[in-house]
């Protein structure tokens, strides 16, 4: 049997099957950099750390159900902490991608497909 045919079979196990999430990008609006951050939706809670080449960009896992779901972000830099109340987020079975543009006081949600 091949490489390619048993790689095919293994990654066709129930088992192995996993939910990739939802590609988020969080936009930095502020006046200062952040090194990571937490954003939440409903339940789920994911922590990202800047990539030098991407940014704050990938997929988070976000509830199956329940929706709209309630979003805040949690930014880190080097001397505070600052909790960002967000635009709610009310899309599991939609094609496109997701962005939080960061905002003094808040972050807005946009749909991107």
């Amino acid at each position: 049997m091949s490489v390619a045919a048993i790689t095919f079979l293994i990654e066709c196990n129930p088992k192995n099957l996993s939910d990739w999430g939802h590609n988020f990008t969080i936009t930095n609006n502020l006046s200062y950099s952040i090194d990571s951050l937490y954003i939440e939706v409903g339940d789920k809670k994911t922590r990202l750390i800047k990539n030098e080449l991407y940014g704050f960009n990938r997929n988070i896992d976000v509830p199956k159900s329940g929706y709209p779901h309630h979003v805040s972000i949690t930014i880190f830099n080097d001397n505070e902490t600052v909790r960002l109340i967000c635009d709610s987020f009310d899309c599991y079975n939609c094609d496109g991608s997701h962005e939080y543009i960061l905002k003094v006081d808040s972050a807005i949600y946009r749909f991107h497909n």
